[in-house]
Parts: C-alpha cells; sequence; structure tokens
C-alpha cells in the first residue's frame, strides 16, 4: 500500500512539474462573433487581454479567435520553462505567424500555414528560463490571418 501511495505521490509530483499554469479560455467574455478587445479573469486568476479578437471559436472547449492580435497577461508567478498551446487557422487568408514573447523579449515564432492547419495543432516553445513573475504575448500580425488559440500551458 505504501508504494502505491508513493507512485501516486510522485507522479502526482511529476505533473505538477511540467506545468506550472493554464488558461483554457473557459472565463471568456460571452460569445461574440465581432473582432473587439476582450479581458477576462482566466484560469490562473490573472487578467488577461486579447486585441481584435471573437470569442465564438473553440478548439478543445472555448477558443479565442484573433485577427492582427495580441493575447497578454501580465506579472504571471513562478516563470515558465516552457510554453505550449493549441492554435488552427480558421476562414479563409493568408498564412499566419504567431511570435510568443517574454518580457517582451521575443524567445520563438511559428508560421501557420492557411491550407494545411485548418484542424487543431500545438505550438511549443521548450526550454525557457524564466524564474519570478512574468509577462506573456502571443501576437499575430499578418493582415488576413485569422487564428483560433486553445489551451495556453506553461
Amino acid at each position: 500500500m505504501q508504494r502505491i501511495l508513493f507512485s501516486v505521490w510522485m507522479l502526482l509530483l511529476a505533473i505538477g512539474g511540467f506545468t506550472q499554469g493554464t488558461e483554457t479560455f473557459t472565463n471568456m467574455p460571452a460569445s461574440n462573433s465581432g473582432y473587439s478587445i476582450r479581458t477576462w479573469t482566466g484560469d490562473n486568476n490573472q487578467t488577461w487581454t486579447a486585441t481584435d479578437a471573437r470569442t465564438d471559436q473553440s478548439i478543445n472547449g472555448r477558443a479565442i479567435g484573433i485577427r492582427i492580435s495580441k493575447i497578454t497577461c501580465n506579472a504571471i508567478p513562478n516563470g515558465i520553462s516552457s510554453l505550449s498551446f493549441s492554435y488552427k487557422y480558421i476562414f479563409s487568408g493568408p498564412s499566419a505567424n504567431v511570435v510568443v514573447k517574454i518580457n517582451g523579449t521575443q524567445v520563438g515564432s511559428t508560421l501557420i500555414i492557411a491550407s494545411s492547419e485548418t484542424s487543431p495543432q500545438i505550438a511549443s516553445f521548450p526550454n525557457l528560463t524564466v524564474s519570478g513573475p512574468f509577462s506573456l504575448e502571443i501576437e499575430q500580425s499578418v493582415s488576413g490571418a485569422r487564428l483560433a488559440i486553445d489551451d495556453i500551458s506553461w
């Protein structure tokens, strides 16, 4: 019995070590197909903001839809060692370029091909080494490109 409890404890510790925080977009404002600035209190009790965003999309539950937009959250506690999120291309238009910044510094980017990424994909940014509170920014700046983003995990 002690071995089982120890194994369960180690599993929980391992899971907790891989994911420090999440944002599932569950707490976003009501479903709206118009593009506007959206602000909400996220899963981590932090304030999230998305510019030029709509709230009627889904990937794995609710997702935020963005055009030329930044999704931001400031002063997230406990540092970041990796980041991932689900995304898919929505509607039609040119390919998108997503840039990820931590504390204002670009830590990665991913090109999202419009014609081939209309089913959910995962963007991953490993090997980040930021301790203490940090600010996160996910930016898409290609005119006419539109994405849904869900399940941010760090």
